[in-house]
Order: structure tokens, then sequence, then C-alpha cells
């Protein structure tokens, strides 16, 4: 992409690139630089009215930003990018981001603005059949009921959940939500098996 971008003076495509640069400089720890590069990528896409990627790129955004303390710039850039995506009749990425925002406002000590967005990015996820952002959600929602000393609910969600799963049990988040559940109910948890029928 890089050299392609350059060689054809592909503007967006130069912008998602750096995007995408500085998401790899957070995710190794170089967070100041990573966010300055995404800032600025964030900025060209919206100039250029090109969309395309700019909900993974803030969802980066909001990690670095996240990561650094700074909640409420990080809530800014999703509270604005999911205008965007409202704006523009949706993305797949909407409950991702709204889960990333129900879990910054979880931290920013808004426990009800959290569970309202968690709440959304699940229902959300439903609705598109995507069982993987349901997991993640559920998760996010078994944290932030876990504080409020309530996660019942919370676990039986989670719970549902993961026993939909028939294969990818070696993944992050399966491996995840395995541990949550089995810190919560020991007894009770497994991972489910693929009929052989």
């Amino acid at each position: 992409m890089i050299a392609y971008a350059s060689k054809y003076s592909l503007g967006p495509h130069i912008a998602v690139r750096n995007g995408m640069k500085g998401a790899v400089l957070i995710n190794r720890g170089n967070i100041e630089p990573g966010v300055e590069l995404l800032r600025a990528a964030l900025a060209k896409l919206r100039a250029d009215h090109y969309e395309l990627y700019t909900g993974g790129l803030c969802l980066a955004l909001a990690d670095g930003l996240g990561a650094s303390g700074r909640l409420d710039e990080a809530l800014t850039a999703l509270d604005d990018t999911i205008a965007i995506v409202n704006a523009n009749g949706g993305s797949l990425d909407l409950p991702e981001l709204l889960r990333t925002k129900g879990t910054l406002l979880a931290r920013a000590g808004d426990p009800v603005g959290a569970e309202e967005n968690l709440r959304s990015s699940l229902a959300l996820a439903r609705s598109h059949s995507a069982l993987s952002l349901q997991l993640r959600t559920a998760m996010s929602f078994v944290r932030l009921k876990t504080c409020q000393g309530d996660p019942a609910e919370a676990c039986a969600t989670l719970a549902d959940i993961y026993g939909r799963f028939t294969e990818g049990f070696d993944t992050a988040d399966l491996r995840a939500a395995k541990g949550i559940l089995g810190e919560m109910n020991p007894v009770s948890i497994s991972t489910p098996k693929i009929s052989s029928a």
C-alpha cells in the first residue's frame, strides 16, 4: 500500500497508510507519534470525504489517547466518528465504536453512559449477526457490571454468546471470555464441543 499510494499519488490512500502506521506505533507502545499520525490521517480523510477507513483508524486513535490518559480527547474523537457514521447510514465498525466508547466512559467514571453504550453495541452487533463483536462487548459489559457488584445478567449474556461458538477457541477473545466465565463460575465453564453428527 505504501509503495503504490506514493507512486501513484493516491492522496486518500496515503492518509490511510499514515493512519495504519500510527496504529502500529500505538500497538508497539510509541503512543505520541502514533496519535499524531492518526490525527493527521483522519483530518485528511475527512477533508477528502473518504470515510471508508475512518472507523478503524478512530478506534486506534481512541486506544492511543486512552492509553495516555486523555479520555476526554478519546471520547470526543469517538463521538465525532459515531456522528459521521450515523449520518452516512451506519457502518460495520459502529458496534466496536460504541463498545470502545462504553469502556472509556466506565474509566471516566460514567457507569450509566458506559452501560448505555455497551447495550447499544451489543444490540447492534446482534442485528449484524456479528458473534465476535457480541463476545467482545459482552466481556466489557461483565467487567463494568462486576465493578458495580452486579455481574449476574452480564455473565449470563456472555455465557450464552460463548456457547454459540463452535470453533476458534484458541483466539485471544475466546480465551479471555473463558477466563472471565471461569472466574465468575469456575465449575460450569467448558469449551463447547462440535457435534460429530
